[in-house]
């Protein structure tokens, strides 16, 4: 039997954005998708955040730097030029194996440095483009938080805060006897 290799849009990255973009596209087309990837699919039960003791093998399989993790699929970044260290995965699921659950929104002022910095230029959308699709990609993954951020006044819907936790609880009242906020 022969294998159909023609398909109408190739996504390349199985991580965060090639994995929104392919469901949305499948979700409005007909159109054939094939998305690749470099590297395998990763065991969840073997990420190091499940285990309390984290030995130097599994600390380094999972590092963010690919130099450190040494694996087939990975490649060198050479940042030592570069005040930004980037987070890099690559297997299924791409960074995102990584993923701190951290989703932050661009600001009004992140689309016109040109206008506000004089550096670069300034995008061809606002922020008011793009929230539909991240209030639709706060939907889809149960982002949590509280409604009335005064850096993220526009956010209207999430789901209800995390449980700090024994050690969250001493944190936050260990940052409110500081008068912290």
């Amino acid at each position: 039997m022969e294998e159909n290799l023609n398909f109408d849009v190739l996504v390349i990255g199985a991580g965060a954005a090639g994995s929104a973009f392919t469901w949305r596209l499948s979700a409005l087309t007909s159109l054939d998708i094939a998305v690749v990837e470099q590297g395998e699919f990763q065991d969840s039960r073997k990420y190091p955040s499940n285990f309390i003791q984290v030995d130097g093998e599994l600390r380094r399989k999972f590092s963010f730097v690919p130099r450190d993790r040494k694996s087939w699929e990975d490649y060198e970044i050479i940042d030592t030029e570069s005040p930004i260290k980037i987070a890099n995965f690559n297997g299924v699921g791409g960074s995102t194996v990584l993923f701190s659950g951290h989703f932050p929104r661009m600001q009004d002022s992140d689309f016109a440095v040109k206008s506000n910095d004089g550096v670069a230029d300034d995008w061809p959308i606002s922020l008011p483009d793009l929230e539909p699709y991240y209030d639709l990609n706060y939907e889809l993954h149960g982002v949590a938080g509280l409604v009335g951020d005064p850096f993220y006044p526009r956010i209207k819907k999430l789901q209800p805060p995390i449980n700090l936790g024994e050690m969250g609880e001493r944190v936050g009242n260990g940052l409110n006897k500081l008068g912290w906020h």
